[in-house]
């Protein structure tokens, strides 16, 4: 007799079960293909395993190229400690914060991407196999984010100017009014010197040696004379001083429309921070070539840059026997002026970015880093180049090329 014997399996529920994964790793899949995220999935020895296509189409790469690479080579060579001990701590399943992070794209571009805070674990079976990453392009935004605070600085810079000018306003119509007494008694003063001299020879002559202000009459005869003018004079270099200030200080319409005389330009600036020259070097020389054509631009915008310039050149002097020199001349149609030290000089990888708006190596001391990146936008806007050349231990020189104006001649 044969029997059979059989088992009946029902595998319906195994099926559906098998089908609801497999639907499962398609969604996955179309998910993670196409999300706007940049998306990696990187082993346990750091490597990457797979990338997604927005990886590809942001940084540029094709798959192929970066499978196998440790992670740490795409990102920029300041960032790569940090983010390796972050990777780290992911692989180990450690909780980990947002980080934002400069990627070497293909076409050696710098991406910033904001990665997001906590990876996600990923499994065969009950074997960690890797870790999911995902991270947005921010490079746009932080840009943006950084012309807007430079507008913000820009602005509290402009704030700061404006209260200045008017500071400025002030304190010169205060000091001009005593100024005018000196200026007035000086002349009076100088009047009855020249009245009394006769009066006084005569004395001297009939009874010999007398004081005068503590003085005998045949040394303070002399003197006294050389002490009147010198009031004189310098109540007339405090009158063109304040001037100047005062001129500097007026809010400027940013009229470039005016007839300029270059040298005028460089003598008023140098009036400005003639006590900034006399306190940093004992051997400042200019030069100032004769009969120059004028140039169309802004008075006070050009003095400005000029100002900065000397400014610059004075402080970067280590020692007073260092010297500098401002000189102006014509080459064809251009008007060129030259402030040259012999300063410490700019370092090679500073000298790139010295015109940035912002970048200083004088935060210690104040320096917003503005003052160049000014001048330098003034100077474009006249149709003009500045020019910064300079080695470490030798000086710096700051070229100023302007168009002349044929017209205003």
């Amino acid at each position: 007799m044969l029997r059979l014997v059989g088992i009946h399996l029902d595998v319906t529920s195994s099926r559906n079960t098998e089908e609801v994964i497999r639907e499962s790793a398609r969604r996955y899949h179309f998910l993670y293909e196409r999300s706007p995220s940049i998306s990696m999935v990187i082993g346990l020895d750091g490597r990457i395993q797979d990338v997604n296509g927005s990886f590809v189409a942001q940084l540029g790469y094709e798959k192929e190229e970066v499978l196998g690479q440790l992670t740490v080579d795409l990102v920029a060579p300041a960032h790569r400690e940090r983010v390796a001990a972050q990777l780290a701590r992911d692989l180990r399943g450690d909780s980990t914060p947002q980080l934002d992070v400069d990627v070497l794209a293909r076409d050696g571009s710098v991406r910033t991407v904001l990665f997001s805070e906590s990876s996600a674990m990923l499994f065969e079976g009950e074997t960690p196999t890797g870790i999911l990453i995902t991270g947005m392009d921010i490079t746009e935004r932080k840009r943006a984010m950084e012309q807007a605070r430079q507008q913000q600085q820009q602005l509290i810079q402009a704030d700061k100017m404006a209260s200045l000018g008017v500071l400025v306003s002030g304190v010169a119509h205060e000091i001009n009014n005593p100024n005018n007494f000196i200026m007035l008694n000086g002349r009076i003063c100088s009047r009855v010197w020249a009245d009394i001299q006769p009066i006084l020879r005569q004395y001297y002559e009939a009874h010999g040696e007398f004081l005068l202000g503590g003085m005998p009459y045949s040394e303070a005869q002399p003197r006294i004379g050389q002490l009147i003018a010198g009031i004189g004079e310098g109540a007339q270099r405090i009158k063109h001083i304040v001037q100047n200030l005062r001129d500097f200080a007026r809010r400027d319409t940013g009229d470039l429309d005016r007839s300029v005389d270059l040298n005028g330009v460089v003598e008023s600036s140098i009036t400005l921070v003639r006590n900034l020259i006399d306190k940093s070097t004992s051997r400042f020389t200019l030069s100032l070539a004769r009969g120059l054509p004028p140039l169309r631009g802004n008075f006070q915008q050009l003095e400005q840059v000029l100002i900065n310039l000397i400014t610059n050149a004075c402080q970067a002097l280590p020692d007073r026997e260092r010297g500098i020199v401002v000189e102006t001349h014509l080459e064809e149609d251009w008007l060129l002026v030259e402030v040259r030290d012999q300063g410490v000089g700019i370092p090679a990888q500073n000298l790139e970015r010295i015109l940035d708006p912002f970048f200083t190596t004088k935060q210690d001391t104040g320096g917003t880093g503005l003052g160049l990146s000014i001048s330098y936008n003034i100077v474009k806007n006249h149709g003009g180049s500045l020019e910064i050349r300079s080695r470490t231990g030798e000086g710096t020189l700051a070229a100023v090329r302007l168009p002349a104006w044929k017209g205003g001649a």
